[in-house]
């Protein structure tokens, strides 16, 4: 199956079996579900695996269920969950599930996420983990001119 967005090739996705009860019902995908993403080029940017996943044309919506793994080449970031949403459109992905992200500066673990489908941005809820970034340190306001006032 591949999903366009005005006319540009943004996934083709693959699945042992397909299913859809009425013409107008969501496609139900399952047996090693992958779905490869491509940029407005045509490039591939990286790939989503599941066990499961429910594709809506008509709201141009996929979410994937059961032993989610997405892989970003641009990022080089591997996030793992139970289910997650994408919604080609704006390409953006979420869960309110436990996820992990992995990249060569972290393991970061949490629950709910919000990120670029490139996995260059995301937020994690609740996150626990290691990361070996380096943040700028902050200095602490200098409240003595407001409290002169």
């Amino acid at each position: 199956m591949t999903l366009t967005q005005t006319g540009k090739v943004r996934s083709n996705v693959h699945a042992k079996k397909v299913v859809q009860m009425m013409e107008n019902d969501a496609l139900t995908l399952s047996g090693a579900v992958h779905v490869v993403f491509l940029d407005s080029l045509g490039v591939r940017t990286g790939f989503m695996d599941s066990k499961t996943a429910i594709v809506d044309e008509n709201r141009n919506k996929f979410q994937a269920i059961d032993s989610v793994h997405v892989w970003s080449d641009e990022s080089k970031a591997a996030l793992d969950t139970k289910t997650l949403n994408w919604n080609p459109t704006t390409q953006r992905i979420e869960t309110n599930d436990s996820v992990t992200i992995t990249t060569h500066l972290d393991t970061l673990h949490g629950v709910g996420l919000i990120a670029d489908q490139g996995l260059h941005y995301w937020e994690i809820q609740h996150p626990i983990g290691v990361s070996y970034r380096k943040v700028p340190e902050r200095k602490p306001r200098d409240t003595s001119k407001r409290d002169a006032k």
